[in-house]
């Protein structure tokens, strides 16, 4: 548009006479109403949903909301797609697959105030006929839901969990949930341990179902030797008979990423057969760390970085073994498809990971038992690194060492998830969750907050003057400053 303007209007090509109006900036209870300043009247559509979420960064998350709206896709829908961030380009790395199903895709910063994202929402829910709201992490959904529920009583507002994050918010989105399941006409769990640890704080047994996430088994083929050689050769520049250690993970503190050199530097000195390279996919706040240890270890050509991409599975036909030495781990997306091309995997024992690996003998991963058992927060290095990069490299090192090992448990793992993690039977269950889901009776009429005005009032107040109210930094700051 700014290039037809610049045709009609040559002046305005110097950059300082092109117009800029940055809209006003957003101020704490600034009134807002729910009353759009226009009308759209759109053809309705007999089946349609409305996603929210977050972003549409490179995650498990996320490439999991791409897999149900392509299944509800599929199934004749119009799906609306709401995001509420905006950090690109990370946030919006998964942008053009979504279009690929559905061009109602709106990122609500990059065109509103926050004061209009309210009666945005509404716009868009009466607008396209919506009666079926699927919210897929978003706190502003979650928050909204006494007033949205009022304005929209008729509407189904269903949330889907798939992993707990006691280092925020006492639990993350599932602590949000267990909190506003009045509002919620359903929860629906991304697995059977997350289900339980909300029922066992405070969640309705009755009103929470599992659908597990899958990923879509038949697209997944096990690389031959001659494929897997020929990637290692064109697509990493390696010699075929290297071996390939992969991660598959955002770069920050939850996943861990920071003892990944580390773990190199172990399974050197353990020793291989064979050469080895660690390939690690994705980005995010701890890449600079992790660049800057791999060169201070001198690692630089058996740890590479290759940033976020939107194909995981051309770099897994070049990749022996998959590891994942996250802090915690909902149903790991990463593990299920290498389990789907035959990749064994070395994986944190923690959240729904051991669940999708299942029991017994016929295992397709190794489960690290590690010393730290909880999220560290933001702090990229903890005291737990060394002693758990040497649980990790152990493991890798076995596999490494031993092709007939790599083979077995490859086929393990493929057989786990054919029978127990195809998304044409796990996800399929969403349909079923969302049909059987209802709002309660008092729904959009009595304004059942529970407990949650106190804990805002908690929130506010930690946040806005933590300094002085936080029992650990008043003592803290009562030991600096003498009286």
């Amino acid at each position: 548009m700014k290039e037809n303007i610049l045709v009609r209007h040559p002046s305005l090509g110097i950059s300082k006479n092109f117009p800029y109006m940055p809209p006003n900036q957003s101020m704490e209870f600034e009134q807002f109403t729910w009353t759009a300043p226009f009308q759209q009247l759109l053809a309705q559509h007999e089946k349609t949903i409305l996603f929210v979420l977050p972003w549409v960064a490179f995650g498990g998350a996320d490439r999991a909301a791409l897999n149900m709206l392509r299944m509800y896709a599929a199934e004749g829908y119009r799906v609306t797609v709401l995001a509420t961030f905006h950090e690109p380009p990370v946030s919006i790395s998964l942008r053009p697959y979504f279009l690929q199903y559905t061009h109602d895709f709106h990122i609500m910063p990059t065109f509103l105030r926050i004061q209009d994202m309210p009666r945005f929402i509404k716009h868009i829910v009466e607008s396209r006929g919506i009666e079926e709201v699927l919210i897929l992490g978003s706190m502003l959904m979650y928050e909204m839901l006494p007033a949205l529920t009022q304005q929209l009583p008729y509407v189904r507002f269903i949330d889907y969990v798939h992993n707990e994050e006691e280092s925020w918010k006492a639990g993350g989105y599932p602590r949000y949930s267990i909190l506003f399941q009045d509002y919620l006409a359903r929860t629906v769990s991304g697995s059977d341990m997350l289900r339980q640890w909300m029922i066992d704080r405070g969640h309705t047994a009755s009103r929470i179902g599992v659908a597990k996430l899958g990923i879509p088994y038949d697209e997944y083929t096990p690389a031959t030797e001659a494929e897997r050689a020929a990637a290692k050769k064109h697509l990493l520049g390696l010699p075929e008979d290297t071996l390939v250690v992969t991660v598959v993970a955002r770069l920050d503190a939850r996943k861990r990423s920071i003892i990944v050199p580390l773990i190199a530097r172990e399974i050197q000195r353990i020793g291989t057969k064979q050469n080895f390279q660690i390939i690690m996919l994705g980005d995010g706040v701890a890449y600079g760390a992790v660049r800057q240890r791999v060169t201070e270890m001198g690692l630089d050509k058996v740890v590479r970085l290759l940033g976020d991409t939107n194909d995981v599975p051309r770099y897994l036909v070049a990749t022996d073994i998959l590891i994942q030495p996250s802090c915690r781990e909902g149903t790991s997306l990463a593990v299920a498809e290498a389990f789907a091309m035959s990749i064994p995997a070395v994986a944190v024992h923690a959240g729904a990971v051991p669940e999708l690996v299942g029991e017994g003998e016929d295992l397709g991963a190794f489960l690290v038992h590690q010393t730290l058992n909880h999220e560290p927060g933001p702090e990229l290095i903890t005291a737990f690194d060394e002693g758990d990069a040497k649980l990790y490299a152990e493991s890798i090192a076995l596999l490494l060492n031993d092709a007939t090992l790599r083979s077995t448990m490859g086929a393990n793992g493929r057989r786990r998830v054919a029978t127990t993690f195809d998304q044409k039977v796990t996800l399929t269950g969403l349909f079923e969750e969302i049909r059987i889901s209802k709002n309660k009776g008092a729904h959009g009429s009595v304004p059942l907050l529970r407990d949650f005005p106190a804990y805002m009032a908690l929130e506010n107040m930690l946040h806005e003057y933590g300094v002085q109210s936080d029992s650990q930094m008043v003592t803290i700051n009562m030991y600096k400053k003498p009286f």
